[in-house]
C-alpha cells in the first residue's frame, strides 16, 4: 500500500532520514527535489535525495546563520553544512548554483538576487 501511495503521489514531504527509512526514494521519483532547512544538512544529506531520483532541479532553502549544521563530529570539516560549503564554492568559479537568492532584512524587497556572492560569504 505504501508503495502505491508513493507512486501515485504528486507531492511528498519527508526528512532526509525518513526518505531512506520508509523507501520514499525507491518509490517516489520527483522531477524537482526541494530541501528546506538545508543549512542543517551535510553534503551527503544534500546528495541522497537527488541521487535516488530523476530530479532535473534541486532547490536548497536554508540559512546556516539561523540553524547551524547538525553534527556530532569534532572534526572541523564537518562543522560546516553542505549548503554553506556549496555557497562558498560559488565565489570561486561562479558556476554552481546558477542562481542564489537570499534575504537581507529589507521588508520592501525580501528577496534579492546575488550573482556569485552569497549571504554566507558576505558575513564571514
Amino acid at each position: 500500500m505504501e508503495r502505491r501511495i508513493l507512486s501515485e503521489s504528486a507531492l511528498v514531504f519527508a526528512t532526509t532520514n525518513s526518505s531512506q527509512s520508509y523507501g520514499v526514494t525507491a518509490h517516489f521519483l520527483p522531477d524537482v527535489v526541494f530541501m528546506d532547512e538545508a543549512g542543517q544538512l551535510s553534503e551527503i544529506d544534500i546528495c541522497v535525495a537527488p541521487a535516488h531520483s530523476k530530479a532535473s532541479k534541486v532547490i536548497l532553502s536554508g540559512d546556516q546563520m539561523q540553524l547551524p549544521s547538525i553534527n556530532t563530529y569534532s572534526i572541523p570539516f564537518f562543522q560546516v553544512s553542505g549548503l554553506e560549503k556549496l555557497a562558498n564554492l560559488v565565489g570561486a568559479d561562479n558556476k554552481a548554483p546558477n542562481e542564489v537568492h537570499g534575504t537581507e532584512g529589507d521588508v520592501e524587497d525580501p528577496v534579492g538576487h546575488y550573482s556569485g556572492v552569497t549571504t554566507a560569504q558576505r558575513h564571514c
